[in-house]
């Protein structure tokens, strides 16, 4: 066999077959030129990935005997095609079907209905080269899985690979291909398992994140200039009204609680303190400083988020976690919701009887094959977190809400961002 079985696929796309696809799905022969080009080794890498295991190989080897090779190399009835493969890509892909249509419809600016259109296009084609493979070599599932294999350079040096691939796969790189992840293809639990939890939620209360206590070098400095500045003047008025004809004497240090004129020698001491006032070192007005810095945060902390554990509204009680959000087709943690999980770990420790579920949420785009199991592992993540943090995990359920419930307009950017996030819900306190 000389080549890739992507170039093979490749060279059936010729610039007419671009325009018949084009025209079928109401697109641009330029995007669905670039569709195509991102479909075939996405489509590749997800066999691979589907093919990586014993088990995975012998479903893939199955579908494959039942393609009918006879129905599935017609490239000019593109509709035809489309019906053959969207039954072939459901069986042989899976969940990673879904995902990577996501991926090919966010990467070619083409709708996901078209974006689909297109990869039931492919799929046979992709289907009829290995099926070919598989009948003249006589393979069974441990050489399908070699031959997959073979195809992992093909694909991770294919110029049109689309970004965000890795995350529709379940890997944390795609040179991971074939590698760790490969069952994530499994079936996850629906969010329709939970069902009682989905009511609708009670007002979802927003909470403002605790600022980290910081050394208050600034103010400490700052007041000892303030001071400096304020002996200075006081020092010079009082010269004036007592017309002290030496300026420039150095006077003695007067300790008596009632003397009046502070001491003018350079450094300046502080004036003397009426009766009964102790006088603050620069030390102890550095602790008095941090006691009052560590006061406003532990006011701050209180009408925070430990106010939605201390309060009186109602339970179950929706909170909001600010900056708790999610990248597009991700279960990862933004870094800027570290700060509020601290701060959720902290309070709940500090009300060991309080219990929580994490809810997660996807925007719109995607179907709810795809954004349920997301949404739980957004879920999954968040309590991951807080249980690294310290917080016992019998205490944090968690719940995939799909992308029900949206805080923002799914129809912007900025919207879409706000609902790819989890919120809290207190149980208990």
């Amino acid at each position: 066999m000389t080549g890739s079985l992507i170039e093979t696929v490749e060279a059936r796309l010729t610039p007419d077959v671009v325009g018949k696809v084009a025209g079928s799905i109401g697109e641009s022969p330029a995007k669905v030129s670039g569709a195509l080009s991102s479909a075939v080794p996405s489509i590749f890498a997800g066999l691979i990935q589907r093919g990586s295991t014993p088990g995975g190989a012998a479903g893939l080897l199955s579908s494959l005997k039942d393609v009918d090779s006879s129905r599935i190399g017609d490239v000019s009835d593109p509709r035809g095609m489309m019906g053959i493969g969207s039954k072939l890509s459901s069986g042989m892909l899976g969940d990673y079907g879904g995902r990577i249509t996501d991926v090919i419809s966010r990467t070619s600016g083409i709708g996901r209905e078209g974006s689909s259109g297109i990869m039931s296009f492919v799929f046979p084609l992709i289907a009829g080269v290995i099926g070919k493979q598989v009948v003249s070599r006589g393979l069974g599932a441990s050489g399908l899985m070699e031959l997959l294999s073979s195809q992992k350079k093909a694909v991770l040096e294919h110029p049109s690979l689309p970004r965000g691939l890795n995350s529709a796969l379940g890997i944390g790189d795609v040179s991971e291909l074939g590698g760790v992840g490969a069952e994530i293809a499994e079936p996850h639990v629906s969010v329709a398992q939970v069902a009682p939890r989905q009511v609708a939620p009670p007002p979802r209360r927003v909470v403002p994140v605790a600022e980290k206590p910081r050394t208050p070098w600034g103010a400490i400095i700052g007041a000892l200039v303030l001071g400096a500045i304020l002996l200075g003047g006081l020092t010079y008025f009082s010269r004036r009204h007592h017309e002290v004809p030496a300026p420039h004497a150095q006077a003695p240090m007067v300790h008596q609680p009632n003397v009046q004129t502070p001491a003018a020698a350079p450094p300046p001491a502080p004036p003397a303190q009426p009766t009964g006032q102790a006088t603050l070192t620069s030390g102890e007005m550095e602790k008095k400083d941090a006691a009052k810095k560590d006061t406003g945060m532990a006011a701050k902390k209180e009408t925070g988020m430990a106010s939605a554990f201390t309060g009186n509204a109602a339970l179950p009680e929706r909170v909001a976690l600010p900056n708790v959000n999610f990248d597009t087709a991700s279960c990862d943690l933004q870094s800027g919701g570290e700060a509020t999980l601290q701060d959720v770990a902290v309070t709940m420790k500090d009300h060991p009887s309080s219990r929580v579920r994490i809810e997660g949420f996807t925007d719109s785009v995607g179907g709810d094959d795809i954004n349920s199991p997301l949404s739980e592992r957004r879920a999954e993540t968040v309590k991951k977190t807080l249980v690294g943090k310290g917080v016992d995990a019998n205490r944090i359920e968690t719940v995939g809400m799909s992308e029900k419930h949206p805080v923002a307009d799914n129809g912007t950017d900025d919207g879409r961002a706000q609902n790819r996030r989890a919120d809290m819900v207190i149980i208990s306190r």
